[in-house]
């Protein structure tokens, strides 16, 4: 009692909150706290029609689910003299008085609700959580990018609450997308000795995760890979997810290691289409699939070696990426063999053997990955003008590197760039998180990375997904190696 009397007249002087995007326009009024209480005022105006009982909707829903607060949120059409909104843009005013959002659509209400989230904390001087306070302020707010994702890795190993977690972290940092690449764990119906056994990327886990995507505005890509990696595994592992145990397939592989499908093979040619096509229809038919494509072996196959291999491999290309144009889906694919190995000093440039010719017959339609992984380029990014000069959409795909990932985002953007996706692979733990998906989400909004409230936004996240034990708390699972994982030290 004594501690709400005291609250009650006390001053207030709140930190600048830590938005991730941080917002591109923001007035903070940091000595006026707004209550997130049940009558407080809640407008939301979108300029889509169609949108605005849906957009009320959806705030009312979250805003409960965030703060077990019911609003009643009025509904109306937002007009801004003749100067529209930005497709994903909004702007949020929060006042002592009430909360105003306006956006184009629900995707602007849904990233004001993100940021409102983030600047919320819980009322002071209470034993348990009594109410919810904010900061007065007011923000405008547009993202620079229009393809903003993170491609995560599903690994036999990967825990599915752990994919769940950067999903919902995807949406609260203002991403659309997540590229989810199967590493032999796609439980396919048409062929059921497909990967392994225990694989746990199940239709019925697909659509659980892709309802929650879709609540967020978050849309779930499927990868498969088309040529390399066909083995879905790292190589260094000596894994292959279907010939260490089902050895009768090895004619739909590369003899040498399984590495590349064997693309003179029209059984694999049938194989690929059908589990692209089913991948494609698992996720609910999104608007693009990535394929895959880097880091590819020489052909070990004779009738391959016999053949014009490139010509086969951008046959293969072409066909998956006319097959998913039949369907509504845009093929993506990572860049590397598309520049000529030596020519582009210290990009990753992969073509060994005339594959760079491909860049000319592939269709338009595909979307190239840029993957550029080795900090900031000391000689710009050439390499997005080169795929945007040959006719090609650009989505730049850097990894780790928090100043490296800002750099790398601007740069693309000035070039054009459809847009961002952060690589993962696996990676996904410790502070690695927080350095992945905080500059990733910043340079889709064009706004610089601020990492300094990662783990209270990852912890969210974890209450949101349901989290209730010690070892997926936090972004490590052992504080204390166990003891398979005691480091053994020379003469030790």
């Amino acid at each position: 009692m004594l501690g709400t009397i005291l609250l009650l007249g006390a001053a207030f002087a709140f930190e600048e909150p830590r938005i991730v995007p941080t917002p591109a326009q923001a007035e903070w009024q940091l000595d006026q706290c707004v209550e997130l209480k049940a009558d407080l005022p809640v407008r939301v105006g979108v300029e889509v029609d169609a949108e605005r009982k849906v957009s009320a909707d959806w705030l009312r829903k979250h805003a409960r689910s965030a703060w077990d607060v019911e609003w009643k949120v009025e509904s109306a059409a937002v007009a801004r003299n003749g100067q529209p909104f930005a497709a994903e843009g909004y702007e949020l005013s929060v006042k002592p008085t009430g909360i105003t959002v306006s956006a184009k659509n629900l995707s602007g209400v849904r990233y004001a609700f993100q940021t409102l989230r983030q600047m919320a904390m819980p009322k002071r001087g209470t034993l348990k959580v009594a109410g919810w306070i904010a900061p007065a302020c007011r923000i405008s707010d547009k993202p620079r990018m229009a393809f903003r994702g993170i491609h995560l890795c599903w690994f036999p190993e990967t825990e599915v609450s752990l994919l769940e977690r950067c999903i919902r972290l995807a949406g609260y940092y203002k991403m659309n997308s997540v590229v989810l690449e199967t590493w032999g764990t796609f439980r396919s119906e048409r062929y059921p000795w497909w990967g392994w056994k225990d694989g746990k990327m199940t239709k019925k886990e697909i659509r659980r995760l892709k309802a929650i995507a879709d609540d967020l505005g978050v849309t779930l890509l499927p990868q498969f890979n088309i040529f390399g990696h066909a083995s879905m595994s790292r190589v260094l592992s000596a894994k292959h997810a279907i010939i260490d145990l089902k050895p009768e397939y090895q004619p739909l592989f590369e003899p040498h290691r399984g590495w590349n499908w064997c693309l003179t093979n029209p059984e694999a040619q049938k194989v690929m289409d059908d589990l692209v096509v089913e991948m494609h229809e698992a996720f609910g038919s999104p608007p693009y699939f990535h394929i895959g494509c880097d880091e590819a072996d020489p052909p070990s196959c004779p009738t391959c070696r016999a053949a014009d291999y490139v010509g086969l491999i951008s046959s293969n290309i072409t066909r998956v990426a006319m097959l998913l144009e039949k369907r509504g889906a845009r093929t993506m694919m990572w860049h590397d063999m598309l520049l000529k190995n030596g020519e582009w000093q210290q990009f990753y440039a992969n073509a060994k053997h005339g594959e760079e010719k491909m860049l000319g017959r592939l269709p338009k339609s595909v979307v190239i990955c840029d993957w550029y992984y080795s900090g900031v380029s000391t000689n710009g990014y050439p390499t997005f003008a080169h795929f945007r000069k040959a006719g090609y959409d650009v989505v730049t795909s850097p990894w780790e590197n928090v100043k490296a990932t800002t750099v790398q985002a601007k740069a693309a953007s000035e070039a054009g760039a459809l847009g961002i996706l952060g690589t993962t692979w696996h990676h996904v733990y410790k502070r690695v998180i927080g350095d992945q998906f905080v500059p990733c989400a910043a340079g889709g909004w064009g706004t610089r990375p601020e990492t300094y409230g990662f783990a209270d936004h990852w912890r969210q996240m974890g209450w949101d997904a349901g989290v209730d034990d010690y070892d997926n708390c936090g972004v490590v699972t052992e504080q204390v190696p166990s003891k398979t994982n005691i480091e053994i030290r020379p003469g030790g």
